[in-house]
């Protein structure tokens, strides 16, 4: 996991619609869409299960717990490296 697979992201916002009771309450959310995790992901990861009964995506958003932090250890890294390289000037 690294910071590359974080920028291939692409968040988004969207209704839900009136396919899954329940789900539809006119609100604008953000996330990220299913099929784009599964395809940046693949099918290894535990980020994109599809539900039994509906056989629709979802995304598992606490499985983005952990390459986002990597991804956020990763750039912290480089800003150290980089404060170094500036304070040796």
């Amino acid at each position: 996991m690294s910071i590359e697979i974080i920028n291939k992201l692409r968040p988004a916002t969207f209704k839900y619609n009136d396919l899954i009771p329940g789900l539809n309450d006119g609100k604008l959310h953000m996330g990220f869409m299913a099929q784009d995790l599964k395809e940046i992901f693949g099918e290894d990861f535990a980020i994109v299960t599809k539900d039994d009964k509906t056989q629709f995506l979802q995304v598992q958003y606490y499985e983005l717990i952990a390459p986002l932090t990597k991804s956020i250890q990763e750039l912290s890294q480089k800003v150290k490296d980089l404060e170094e390289i500036i304070n040796k000037k």
